[in-house]
């Protein structure tokens, strides 16, 4: 079972939903708990694999889930949470169920702990996972000092991207400004975004403003939008595009927009705090060399001098003077994005990533 009732459909969804494909492909039974009537529900449909509606909205739904699917914890061997939200659920649907085989529950952590869970409540309803993944060694130490869980139980398994089939489909730089309405002349530097504070949208665009005025065959591209039903979110994103500089384009939310990213010259990931950024994957497998926070998972990918510069989060002075230095180094970028690429397609194949999930489970 994935369990991941999420409203959004953002990189994490996308991800489990392609590791839960993988496991249906490969011959296993799968079952994934989805948010009734979202996009990622739509796809497991497209992609044959069952779901089960959870309203993460309403506050008696574990008492109707467990209605719903009585003794569903001994049906499965594995449950895969893709959220600390989720522990929670588990425990109270654990507390409900009489179980007669105990699966085996792993939560698997796609965005940046930052806050201290090891009071009584949290050591309680923690105790309910069995292995805690991680993408980095930052956030595997940041999860030991964060969350009640024993360091032996935490491990950290790479994300990855399917990297036969991104090459095979990635647009070259022609046709991808082409489909977007870009200048084949400009140089562009993009990122691929939820549109929120914490993302650094608004620092990108001001750090842009500051620079683009020497160099007006500069822009700026942004793919993303706002989470879904977030009203706040929404707000924020409204007020940037209302003022954004000249040679800025806000392009939406784009599905496989990794199709796309040959479009930009140099990938910014101005995150306050990134967990791992499948779209910084998808940016250096398009060889592009980064710009990136020294925060979260990112430093693994993003190494100075070799793929890309590094800038501290929140820092307007300190993403302008990267990006600016990004600039003069121009001639280091076709080698710096080869770089990347080539550690991409080395450590992050997501064929073999998968089949050593399949085996973590077994142990």
């Amino acid at each position: 079972m994935h369990f991941c009732p999420s409203q959004s459909f953002s990189g994490l969804e996308q991800y489990a939903l392609e590791l839960a494909a993988f496991q249906k492909s490969h011959g296993h039974e799968v079952v994934f708990v989805v948010f009734p009537g979202s996009y990622l529900k739509k796809l497991c449909v497209q992609n044959k694999i069952p779901t089960w509606d959870f309203d993460s909205t309403k506050s008696l739904e574990v008492v109707v889930f467990n209605r719903a699917h009585p003794g569903f914890f001994s049906q499965f061997d594995v449950i895969h949470l893709h959220s600390t939200q989720e522990v929670s659920r588990f425990f109270y649907l654990r507390m409900l169920q009489t179980v007669k085989k105990r699966p085996k529950i792993i939560l698997q952590m796609h965005l940046w702990i930052n806050h201290y869970k090891k009071n009584p409540y949290h050591r309680l309803i923690y105790s309910v996972v069995d292995e805690l993944w991680c993408s980095s060694e930052p956030a595997k130490k940041s999860l030991e000092h964060y969350l009640p869980i024993e360091p032996k139980k935490i491990k950290i398994i790479n994300y990855g991207r399917d990297i036969k089939k991104q090459e095979a489909q990635i647009f070259d730089k022609k046709t991808a400004r082409e489909k977007l309405g870009l200048s084949q002349t400009a140089t562009i530097i993009g990122t691929v975004s939820r549109i929120e504070k914490s993302k650094g949208v608004k620092e990108l665009m001001h750090a842009f403003a500051d620079i683009f005025h020497n160099d007006k065959n500069l822009h700026l591209v942004v793919i993303g939008g706002s989470s879904p039903n977030n009203a706040a979110a929404e707000k924020y994103f409204l007020n940037l595009r209302k003022n954004k500089p000249p040679q800025t384009y806000f392009m939406g939310v784009m599905l496989e927009s990794f199709k796309y990213l040959k479009a930009f010259d140099l990938y910014i990931l101005p995150s306050y705090e990134e967990c791992f950024s499948l779209a910084l994957l998808d940016a250096q497998l398009a060889a592009l060399p980064v710009v990136g926070t020294n925060s979260g998972g990112t430093p693994e990918l993003v190494r100075p001098g070799e793929t890309g510069w590094l800038c501290e989060p929140k820092s307007l002075e300190s993403l302008k003077e990267a990006i600016k230095s990004a600039l003069r180094e121009k001639d280091k970028w076709p080698a710096m994005g080869e770089k990347a690429k080539e550690r991409v397609k080395k450590e992050y194949d997501q064929q073999e990533i998968f089949n050593n999930i399949l085996k973590e489970y077994a142990n």
